[in-house]
């Protein structure tokens, strides 16, 4: 098997500092922010499909890793059981409980302690968390989710800085002229999660893809959302186009010989 490969920029040193300050407003990139926006909805509906897709949803033990302030929990909590949801930013999982007063949430890191040592779940999520991680945290993470994933269990992660979209390649163009900052550079490529899944047992078995233009301000993007949702929805559905979005969901399940 291939050993990790260190991406040559990466947006943080530390991924588990990242965020530990944030709260309300990175909650509210996700609304205010009209392409962030966008590719959430298109990605939640993924979420809701998948779930869906269980024979019994309400039956199914969902864990939310890295879920900050809530995001996939809020979306997901009315189709399961109660939802679980870990972060280690305490002003994060305010909103969370806020948003989700059903779910049980922790404050802690599955990578060093063993709150849920001894649970399986059924679905596992982990959203705009392994592309930001450095390798070694990444590979901590999928360590401790392969644990937690039960024998028929699925594993959800998504991509948000793919290598190859059309955002990276016009991203690349922007650094050669002195306008792309090193940390817009970072990304994670399809082969990385393959490889990483691999590493610890597991396998993709389904991938959606999304955010084909090549938008590089969310917040203030060149076309209006009326003109982008259309698109965006239609592309998501196109195969041939998958190798261009920047945005992309893996499904993760065991390998066949592993239990």
């Amino acid at each position: 098997m291939k050993p990790p490969t260190q991406p040559s920029v990466l947006p943080h040193a530390d991924y588990r500092s990242a965020h530990l300050d944030e709260g309300e407003d990175y909650h509210a990139k996700f609304q205010n922010q009209v392409y962030r926006a966008l590719l959430w909805e298109i990605e939640r509906d993924v979420l809701l499909s998948i779930v869906r897709g269980f024979a019994d949803p309400r039956a199914v033990q969902l864990l939310d890793f890295a879920c900050g302030t809530g995001r996939v929990l809020e979306a997901l909590a009315p189709e399961v059981g109660k939802p679980v949801g870990v972060d280690i930013s305490s002003s994060m999982l305010e909103v969370a409980r806020r948003l989700v007063p059903d779910a049980e949430i922790y404050c802690c890191d599955l990578t060093r302690d063993d709150t849920l040592t001894g649970r399986q779940f059924d679905m596992i999520t982990a959203f705009r968390f392994f592309p930001n991680a450095e390798p070694a945290l990444r590979e901590e993470a999928m360590a401790s989710l392969a644990r937690l994933l039960a024998a028929d269990g699925l594993l959800v992660l998504n991509n948000h800085r793919r290598a190859g979209s059309l955002k990276h390649r016009l991203r690349k163009l922007q650094a050669k002229v002195g306008l792309a900052k090193p940390k817009d550079l970072h990304t994670m490529a399809d082969t990385e999660v393959y490889d990483l899944a691999a590493r610890h047992g597991l396998v993709v078995v389904r991938e959606y893809t999304a955010g084909v233009l090549p938008v590089l301000k969310e917040r203030r993007p060149l076309l209006p959302a009326t003109i982008l949702r259309p698109i965006e929805r239609w592309a998501a559905g196109v195969a041939s186009l998958a190798p261009f979005g920047s945005h992309r969901i893996y499904v993760l399940g065991r390998r066949r010989n592993e239990h």
